[in-house]
C-alpha cells in the first residue's frame, strides 16, 4: 500500500513539473512560451489601437469606443465617441487625443474620460496622431499633426486646438504616421509620393516618388530617418534611401521583400525589416547592405507589423498571432502566440512591461523575463 501511495505521489509530482515546464495556454487561447503574462482582457471589438501613459493603458476601437485600464487590469473609464476611429490616439500631458473619420479632433481627460474640447476639421482623419515641439509666433509650443483621407495634413496647438498651419500638397489618403525630424515633417500618401514640409510653416520643401509615372502607392509604410536620410519601403519590396535635405535618391535595394514593416535602430546605424516571408533583416543605413538575417519561420506575412525598438531589442508580431523578441546579440525567441489573431498594436508601458492587442480584441499585459 505504501508503495502504491509513493508511486502516486511520484506521478503527481511529475505531472505538476510537466505542466510547469510546458507551454501554458489560458482561456483566451493564448499560448505562452517565454514571458510573464500578467492579465488579459477581451474588449470585444476589432481594429484596436493602443497607447499608454501615466500607468494607464488606452485602447481605442474602430467603432468609436475608448477604454482606459490601470496596470492591474481594472477598467477605470470607458468613453463612446459614436464616431468611427481608425487611427491610433495620442496621450499627452494628461489628455488623450482622438482623431475620427467624421473629421473631429477630440481631447479627453485621461484620468476621467471627460471631454476637454473638440473641433471639426471637415475632412475624415485617417493617420495616426503625432506630436512634436515647434515655435509659433515666437513662442515654443507643442503641436499635434492629423492627416486626412484627401491628403491634407493639419497642425494644431495640442493644448488650445488653435490651428498653426495646414498643407494640401498630397492628393490622396494619408494612412501612416508622419515623421518629424530637423524641422521637417515627412509623410506618405496614397497618391504615390513621399512629402517633406517645413514643420514651422507647413510649406512644401520637396516631394519624391520611386517611379516617374507615379503608379505606385506606399502609403501604409511609415518613413524613418537617421537625421541625414529618409528610408521607405514600396509594395514591390524595394527599400529606398532619400536625402533628407534634397529629396533625391541615395540608394535602392530590392533584396529584402520588406513592405510595409520598417523601423530603425536606436543608434541609427541599422534599418530593421520584417520581410513578407520568414526573415528579419538588419540593414546598414549608409549603403543598404545586409548586416544580419534571421530566419524566424513565421511563413508568409503581409501584415503591417509594428516594430517596437527598446534598449537594443526589437519586439514585433505577425498576422498568425506570434509575438517575437529579438535581442541585442541577434538572439530571438517567440514570447507567445494568439492563434489566427493578428497582433495589431504594441506599446511600452513601464518597467519592462508591455501591452499588445490582437484582431480578436484580446488586450494582453505582459512582462519580459
Amino acid at each position: 500500500m505504501k508503495r502504491i501511495i509513493l508511486l502516486m505521489m511520484f506521478f503527481s509530482h511529475s505531472l505538476f513539473c510537466f505542466a510547469q515546464n510546458s507551454e501554458a495556454q489560458d482561456s483566451t487561447g493564448i499560448t505562452n512560451y517565454n514571458t510573464n503574462i500578467i492579465w488579459t482582457k477581451n474588449i470585444g471589438d476589432t481594429l484596436i489601437h493602443l497607447t499608454a501613459g501615466g500607468n494607464k493603458i488606452f485602447a481605442s476601437a474602430a467603432d468609436g469606443k475608448v477604454f482606459c485600464f490601470d496596470l492591474n487590469g481594472n477598467l477605470l473609464w470607458q468613453y463612446n465617441s459614436h464616431k468611427k476611429i481608425i487611427s491610433s490616439p495620442l496621450d499627452y500631458n494628461g489628455n488623450l487625443i482622438l482623431a475620427a473619420l467624421s473629421g473631429d479632433l477630440i481631447s479627453l481627460n485621461d484620468s476621467t474620460g471627460d471631454v476637454v474640447q473638440s473641433i471639426g476639421l471637415d475632412e475624415p482623419l485617417t493617420a495616426p496622431l503625432v506630436n512634436f515641439g515647434t515655435n509659433y509666433n515666437g513662442q515654443q509650443t507643442e503641436a499635434v499633426l492629423a492627416g486626412s483621407s484627401i491628403g491634407s495634413i493639419f497642425c494644431y496647438d495640442i493644448n488650445s486646438f488653435e490651428m498653426l498651419w495646414e498643407n494640401q500638397s498630397a492628393k490622396g489618403e494619408i494612412l501612416s504616421a508622419p515623421l518629424e525630424i530637423n524641422h521637417k515633417i515627412i509623410y506618405t500618401s496614397v497618391d504615390g509620393f513621399l512629402y517633406c514640409v517645413d514643420s514651422r510653416s507647413g510649406m512644401l520643401i520637396w516631394k519624391w516618388s520611386p517611379e516617374k509615372d507615379n503608379k505606385i502607392s506606399f502609403a501604409e509604410c511609415s518613413p524613418v530617418s537617421d537625421g541625414k536620410s529618409v528610408f521607405i519601403c514600396t509594395p514591390a519590396g524595394s527599400l529606398f534611401s532619400i536625402d533628407l535635405m534634397l529629396g533625391t535618391t541615395n540608394w535602392e535595394n530590392n533584396s529584402y521583400n520588406c513592405y510595409p514593416s520598417l523601423s530603425i535602430s536606436e543608434n541609427k546605424e541599422f534599418l530593421l525589416l520584417k520581410s513578407r516571408n520568414d526573415y528579419f533583416y538588419f540593414v546598414n543605413t549608409k549603403n543598404g547592405r545586409e548586416r544580419k538575417r534571421l530566419s524566424l519561420n513565421y511563413g508568409e506575412d503581409n501584415s503591417i507589423a509594428q516594430l517596437l525598438v527598446f534598449n537594443g531589442n526589437v519586439l514585433f508580431g505577425t498576422q498568425i498571432g506570434n509575438l517575437y523578441l529579438i535581442g541585442k546579440t541577434f538572439n530571438w525567441t517567440m514570447l507567445f502566440s494568439t492563434p489566427n489573431s493578428q497582433v495589431q498594436s504594441l506599446v511600452y508601458v513601464a518597467d519592462n512591461t508591455f501591452a499588445a492587442v490582437n484582431s480578436s480584441g484580446d488586450l494582453i499585459l505582459f512582462r519580459l523575463k
